[in-house]
């Protein structure tokens, strides 16, 4: 009993730092919005997933409520869900429509089989082990109905966020022209500063073991794994990150 106590004290405080981790990090994590890569993914992840006003749509992993707000936008009826609950208040500012609760994807969802028409993970899946995501991806596919469309964004394996960095200097530079993109560098450095050493954080677990990036192949067959019909896998985010679209087939349950 004491071994028992003493494990499920260890993983509270492993919960808890994780909590602390992400509740800092989303404090500047919407600097995002201004860099254009971070744009063109949001907006490829939701040409990918082609929401339709009315279909249910579940963000795994909120976060801070970006791509739930671009939801909400094209009129799904959205719920967030994500483990670290200070972050609502910025995604509910966002989306003020979506419902957003307390939702672990190590742990089995609160929602019944087929209840979403729309599955979103978007910067989700790399800070989980693969057997984390092996699990994670086999909920979202059990909450997602027949047909119903799953995106999926991960780190790739190489993952550089200097690199991501750079590409953002270079896009904002073609966009509005050198002096326009130094001032607002240096409007962002801080900001900027800070989401670099988050990441590194998320880097170091990531040599450690406890994270799992992804590649083409290797998110592919996680999907297919789930039971997934995997339809476009590719690279986004300066080509940084791996972004797929999956469709869950219908059973011969289902068809009858």
């Amino acid at each position: 009993m004491a071994t028992d106590s003493a494990t499920s004290d260890k993983r509270r405080e492993g919960t808890r730092a994780a909590q602390l981790f992400w509740t800092r990090y989303f404090t500047v994590y919407d600097t995002l919005n201004q860099a254009r890569p971070y744009q063109a993914m949001l907006a490829r992840q939701l040409e990918l997933l082609a929401p339709v006003e009315g279909e249910r749509a579940l963000d795994a992993g909120t976060g801070s409520g970006n791509f739930a707000a671009a939801l909400a936008r094209r009129g799904a009826a959205v719920v967030g869900i994500d483990f670290c609950e200070p972050a609502f208040e910025l995604a509910r500012q966002k989306a003020p429509g979506a419902r957003f609760e307390f939702g672990d994807l190590t742990c089995v969802l609160a929602f019944p089989d087929n209840s979403f028409d729309l599955v979103a993970c978007s910067a989700v899946l790399h800070v989980l082990s693969r057997d984390e995501q092996v699990f994670a991806l086999s909920e979202l596919a059990r909450v997602l109905r027949p047909r119903g469309r799953l995106m999926v964004t991960a780190f790739a394996n190489g993952f550089s966020a200097i690199q991501v960095y750079l590409e953002t200097l270079k896009a904002e530079r073609d966009a509005t022209g050198l002096v326009a993109a130094a001032l607002q560098s240096l409007r962002y450095s801080w900001n900027t500063l800070r989401i670099l050493y988050y990441v590194w954080r998320i880097q170091r677990q990531h040599r450690r073991g406890s994270y799992a990036y992804v590649d083409e192949t290797i998110l592919g067959n996680l999907l297919s794994g789930a039971g997934l019909e995997p339809r476009s896998v590719e690279r986004t985010l300066a080509g940084q990150c791996v972004t797929a679209l999956a469709v869950k087939p219908i059973s011969s349950r289902d068809a009858e």
